[in-house]
């Protein structure tokens, strides 16, 4: 009986690769990659043809693959600002709404307040007058608070860290 060594083919058999651990009809082809694992470690001393090749291949791909993701995060930050610019309208726009319901509101206490009056026996002009004289000292207590609040604008202490030393002084 003859034994055999293994045999070995070099892919000319159709369906016989003659490569352990892939099914019948594959090769690793030109590139030595494998659906089922990392690509075989050439032997010392060998150099693989196709490698320079396929080097610029991946650095090809990688370059088209990060030109497209940034051409996509692009498009997604426009998006995205479009998005922003039209919520602010429409903030802004349910804002000037809201100040329109809160000044009728308020009218319409006002007016409640005034007729109140004049049901209980004040004159409308007189009832119209006070309501008028506390709106106006609202008014001016609201602008007094307002204008205080100005001083924290200026920086103060900042400004004073920041300005030079006086001359001769410490």
């Amino acid at each position: 009986m003859a034994h055999s060594a293994p045999h070995r083919s070099n892919g000319s058999n159709p369906g016989d690769t003659g490569e352990p651990g892939l099914p019948a009809g594959m090769s690793r082809g030109a590139t030595g990659s494998s659906p089922d694992g990392p690509p075989p470690v050439a032997e010392a001393g060998v150099r693989d043809e196709a490698e320079p090749d396929n080097i610029i291949g991946h650095a090809t791909g990688w370059l088209a693959a990060t030109r497209e993701r940034a051409r996509a995060v692009g498009h997604l930050a426009v998006a995205e600002a479009r998005l922003a610019a039209t919520s602010v309208a429409v903030m802004a726009g349910l804002g000037v709404l809201a100040a329109v319901c809160l000044l009728a509101a308020w009218g319409l206490l006002v007016a409640g307040v005034v007729y109140g009056l004049v049901q209980a026996g004040l004159a409308l002009w007189l009832a119209l007058l006070a309501m008028g004289g506390l709106h106006i000292l609202a008014a001016w207590l609201l602008w007094r608070t307002a204008t205080k609040l100005t001083r924290h604008l200026q920086f103060a202490e900042t400004r004073a860290r920041i300005r030079p030393a006086p001359e001769g002084g410490a």
